[in-house]
């Protein structure tokens, strides 16, 4: 889990604005669960947002701790727009914005 992490920190500089990274399920049908048991961990405040939630990376720690052993993981890009989230993997990422990684 620890080498996600690493890189996860690698790949910050390769980020477009508003972009974000997040550990996840590889499974997609636990990724909504996933996501709302973070949004539930994380510390909340009047002016919070999903995406605050999400880049708490204390709260994606203890997610991953309360999910089974066994869930597979990897690290998404997160694209916040007005209210809609999207997710790409780290290699759909590189691709649609040209970008060579590792």
């Amino acid at each position: 889990m620890e080498e996600l992490f690493l890189e996860e920190d690698r790949f910050q500089k390769h980020l477009n604005d508003n972009h974000y990274t997040l550990i996840a399920p590889v499974d997609l049908n636990l990724f909504e669960p996933f996501i709302k048991t973070i949004n539930e961990i994380a510390p909340s405040s009047f002016f919070g947002s999903i995406d605050d939630a999400l880049k708490n990376r204390e709260a994606v720690r203890i997610a991953i701790q309360n999910f089974p052993p066994q869930t597979e993981y990897k690290v998404y890009v997160i694209i916040s727009m007005g209210g809609m989230m999207l997710h790409a993997t780290l290699e759909e990422y590189c691709e649609r914005h040209n970008i060579q990684y590792p």
